[in-house]
């Protein structure tokens, strides 16, 4: 009788900016929790929107990524309302859209994802630093590598999505371009979600 040829987990593939431990402990136990993926970083230290999609690709063929097998892959860029940024991230987005990447962007930065867990009005903020300030009012004792913030906000995951999509309408209705410098505050990081829900099918 011939042995059945075990399936392996899919793969989670990651790429984001600084030390990338925010997403990162946010992505584990998110995983953990959803079952059915293994986490992986993508290689190399770049920090600019290109060379992280590089990173991505280059990860991508040495762990023998298919999309058509389930395996996601993710691109976290903070635009921090910087008009240079914006520039960067169109150019890497085309590269990104033709290895099938998905780039999720926060503007100013992720945090704005935990703050829509229990606000559709946050600031206006015109910083990552300025917004970073405010966390404190979220999470108690906020620091980048805190720990247990999905398990203890996990509750509020169908409010947070519901005031990121608040977020995203209220800014096109001011006529600002999608993933531009002024596009804030908001964050696309909803969407994971869907992708997580997609790729199972």
């Amino acid at each position: 009788m011939a042995r059945k040829i075990r399936k392996r987990n899919r793969i989670m593939l990651f790429a984001a900016e600084g030390h990338n431990e925010t997403e990162k402990l946010y992505l584990r136990d998110l995983i953990n929790d959803t079952k059915g993926f293994v986490l992986k970083k993508a290689y190399g230290t770049n920090t600019d929107p290109s060379g992280m999609i590089k990173n991505i690709i280059a990860t991508m063929n040495d762990l023998g990524f298919s999309s058509n097998d389930g395996d996601i892959a993710f691109c976290f860029l903070d635009l921090d309302c910087d008009k240079g940024k914006e520039t960067q991230f169109k150019y890497a987005e085309k590269i990104a859209i033709k290895h099938n990447i998905n780039v999720i962007v926060s503007n100013p930065c992720f945090e704005l994802w935990y703050m829509c867990h229990y606000t559709d009005s946050p600031k206006n903020y015109s910083t990552s630093k300025d917004l970073l300030k405010d966390m404190g009012k979220y999470i108690k004792g906020y620091e980048k590598t805190k720990e247990g913030i999905y398990e203890n906000t996990k509750v509020y995951i169908p409010r947070a999505i519901r005031n990121a999509k608040k977020l995203e309408d209220r800014a096109v209705s001011k006529g600002y371009g999608i993933h531009t410098a002024d596009f804030s505050p908001t964050t696309d990081f909803y969407k994971i979600f869907t992708f997580i829900q997609d790729s199972r099918i």
